[in-house]
């Protein structure tokens, strides 16, 4: 009967972190967050580690890796933030593979001093701009252009 109350209270334990907002991470000082998986397979119980994430001083997710049942890793994705006020997402990279993680995207983002984002581009794993999209704002800080173009800089 103790494994059932274990495992309840690992999952409410579990839901409890993922509920936490940006600002409670912060506040919390949470610094990573690691998820385990118990299976029941063929009548045995198996755990495995099935995602760990990391956070900065800011509560913002810097890493986040998820993992396959034996162990290795299935996909990984990197964020980097802008220094000045940490809050804006600069770079996102995204990694994933079966012989070892590759790039598979890329993703850059740019803002104005009103931090407003101006530009997103994607790339592929081998550094081809897959998409362009540009943000154009009022004097009023009105969103009130989106222009979408694809890898050969053609509007969408």
């Amino acid at each position: 009967m103790k494994k059932p109350i274990t495992l309840l209270t690992f999952l409410l334990f579990i839901n409890f972190l993922f509920a936490q907002s940006k600002k409670n991470v912060k506040e919390n000082e949470i610094k990573s967050i690691t998820e385990m998986v118990m299976a029941i397979e063929g009548g045995k119980e198996i755990n495995y580690k099935d995602s760990y994430t990391v956070f900065d001083k800011n509560g913002n997710m810097v890493e986040e890796i998820f993992y396959n049942p034996d162990g290795t890793v299935k996909k990984r994705h990197t964020m980097k933030y802008d220094k000045l006020t940490g809050k804006n997402k600069m770079e996102e990279v995204e990694y994933e593979g079966k012989e070892g993680l590759t790039v598979s995207k890329k993703h850059i983002w740019a803002y104005n001093l009103d931090n407003d984002k101006t530009q997103e581009l994607t790339y592929d794993g081998n550094g081809k701009l897959l998409k362009k999209e540009i943000y154009v704002y009022s004097n009023k800080g009105l969103k009130v252009e989106k222009k979408i173009f694809d890898g050969n800089n053609v509007l969408l």
